[in-house]
């Protein structure tokens, strides 16, 4: 059985990132020049001052400030040498160790912070960010609330608390923390753009609606805006507009691939086959090696019938995606219903089993397969599997009867047979399953 994929319909979730990121790299200032300028002043404070431990300090954050992590690092170290609780100096090495992953490094050094100073909110943000990228969720929740009890004003905390809530579906708690990032941060794009997101998840279009269109107060050269924007109104059944945001997004950012599968996705719903290829193909000119956007490539070929077109994108799936269940599916489907090549199409629908051996229409392709390779039982094993996992679908009953009615079971062909023009007296393969009932009486 062919499987189609799902397209936009399920599409939820930003490919790239909203608002600004900032990582171990530290923040890069602007003017070169004056890069220069702030770094030198802070070295020779440190010259002057060669036992400050806030010299050291200030120099290390000016590195950091400029990009200079590894020289940055030394100078916190130095500090921290020469004041062993200084709490500063404890907080951002331990952010520096956790960026590199070193989470036991990272933790040990915010637990000294904690030690020295309890009530300082910025050590339980600390803690949480290491909790949280170990997967200890919960320990990472307990850490973002006490941060916000101390502090109520640290805008990550609450949208780190926030994206905890999200996860866990309680999504009402984790809205008034995104809101609460916009108060703290009125140009911040990243919580009206996810709080968008967990309206469209509770089924709140317009809402989701009126924080993106928030969101493009502040830029209207983000695509992922406008691509959101798009399947919302998918969602609502708009496809006009639809259309029109997804073009948008192609438009600000030519280069934003998502926009260009959407586009095909959509176009493929119209059966506006052409554009949807061209989409699609577009997409793949952008990036190769994308699984899914060459899956639905050569859904869409097969569907239309250009079965050559469809072979080779199917291949190139399981090349790029070896674990693609579906692919090997339809791969074996169209080498057997078109006559390609009905022994190769054994072991794709074997491999396709074996990647999801519940599907039932996974079951139905290996025992269509099964059938036209002449190796009935095992074709009638699989076919009243997928019969009873499916017991409205036509094709699954076709096959089943003529897997019967090779084997010489004339009865339950014919069972199978007739059960298949109940569902559907038009589908495609009536005809030889009303010349098969003849025969077969």
């Amino acid at each position: 059985m062919f499987i189609k994929f799902a397209l936009i319909l399920l599409f939820l979730v930003a490919q790239v990132p909203i608002g600004q990121q900032v990582d171990s790299k530290g923040v890069q200032l602007q003017d070169n020049k004056k890069v220069l300028e702030v770094v030198e002043k802070a070295e020779r404070e440190v010259v002057k001052s060669p036992t400050s431990s806030e010299a050291h300090y200030n120099l290390g954050f000016t590195y950091f400030k400029a990009g200079l992590v590894q020289k940055a690092e030394e100078s916190f170290k130095k500090a921290l040498s020469i004041k062993p609780d200084y709490v500063d100096v404890l907080i951002i090495l331990a952010q520096i160790e956790a960026n590199k992953k070193n989470f036991d490094s990272a933790r040990e050094l915010a637990q000294k912070a904690r030690k020295v100073s309890p009530n300082d909110a910025r050590v339980y943000g600390v803690l949480g960010g290491i909790s949280l990228s170990l997967g200890e969720i919960v320990l990472a929740e307990e850490n973002f609330e006490k941060a916000i009890k101390l502090d109520p004003n640290l805008p990550d905390v609450h949208f780190n608390l926030a994206n905890i809530y999200e996860a866990r579906g309680k999504f009402s708690e984790s809205l008034k923390e995104y809101q609460r990032v916009g108060e703290i941060e009125p140009g911040n794009m990243e919580s009206r753009y996810k709080s968008a997101i967990i309206y469209v998840k509770l089924g709140q279009y317009e809402e989701a609606k009126k924080k993106l269109h928030e969101c493009l107060k502040t830029t209207t050269s983000n695509p992922v805006i406008y691509d959101t924007l798009g399947a919302i109104y998918i969602r609502e059944g708009n496809e006009e507009k639809s259309l029109k945001y997804f073009k948008e997004a192609v438009r600000i950012n030519p280069q934003y691939i998502p926009g260009y599968e959407h586009l095909g996705d959509l176009y493929g719903t119209k059966k506006e086959y052409a554009k949807a290829i061209e989409s699609y193909r577009k997409a793949c000119e952008l990036n190769p090696n994308a699984p899914v956007v060459r899956l639905k490539l050569g859904m869409l070929f097969e569907s239309n019938k250009m079965y050559k077109e469809a072979v080779k994108e199917y291949e190139k799936v399981i090349s790029l995606a070896p674990k693609s269940g579906i692919a090997y599916n339809n791969l074996a489907y169209l080498l057997v219903e078109q006559k390609i090549n009905p022994k190769k199409a054994i072991e794709l629908a074997q491999k396709a089993k074996e990647l999801l051996p519940e599907n039932p229409g996974i079951l139905d392709t290996l025992g269509w397969v099964y059938c036209q390779n002449k190796m009935y039982k095992k074709a009638i094993k699989n076919l009243e599997m997928a019969s009873k996992k499916m017991p409205k679908e036509t094709m699954v009953f076709y096959h089943l009867g003529v897997a019967y009615a090779e084997n010489k079971e004339n009865q339950k062909a014919l069972g199978a047979l007739n059960r298949a023009l109940q569902l559907d007296p038009g589908f495609n393969g009536a005809d030889e399953a009303r010349k098969l009932i003849k025969r077969l009486k």
